[in-house]
């Protein structure tokens, strides 16, 4: 049977709520959302959906998923960079102002953001009570351990941690 734009918007959906939930990784929801758009019997659409839970309810249409799919594109090609400093017992501070030993001219930013402190061989991050918040790896922290390769965001602004 052929597949009508309300399947592959139910099937999108499907894709969607895998991918927030963690059931998909990245790779694979962009992937089987490509597949989703071409396909053309519903047949093909249960197979790009079987292993994603029970349909929801509600739906939402292949642009605003395209969509998403272009916002997380963009915001990993505009993704900066954070190197740990050289280890040492003194905090190294990160935010707008000056007086940081990271500065970040970003509006979301606040003037001391965050901090981070070498313990034990390892970077611990912590908040200093910023107005917009601190997150690591998509959840919001007050202090995180973080290793090379995390996701750390101060506000808005999205960095790669690298140690």
């Amino acid at each position: 049977m052929r597949a009508s734009d309300s399947d592959r918007e139910k099937a999108i959906e499907r894709l969607r709520r895998a991918y927030g939930s963690g059931q998909l990784s990245e790779d694979t929801f962009e992937a089987r959302l490509s597949s989703a758009v071409s396909v053309r019997r519903v047949d093909e659409l249960d197979s790009l959906v079987g292993d994603c839970g029970h349909p929801p309810s509600g739906a939402t249409t292949i642009r605003e998923a395209l969509t998403g799919l272009r916002v997380r594109a963009l915001a990993r090609l505009r993704r900066q960079v954070l190197n740990a400093p050289p280890p040492s017992s003194e905090p190294f501070a990160l935010g707008r102002s000056a007086d940081c030993n990271r500065v970040f001219e970003h509006q979301t930013v606040s003037r001391r953001h965050a901090q981070l402190r070498y313990v034990n061989g390892g970077w611990v991050l912590s908040d200093m009570g910023s107005r917009n918040g601190t997150w690591v790896n998509g959840w919001r922290v007050e202090e995180a351990w973080v290793r090379s390769g995390d996701r750390v965001q101060l506000g808005a602004l999205e960095l790669e941690f690298r140690a």
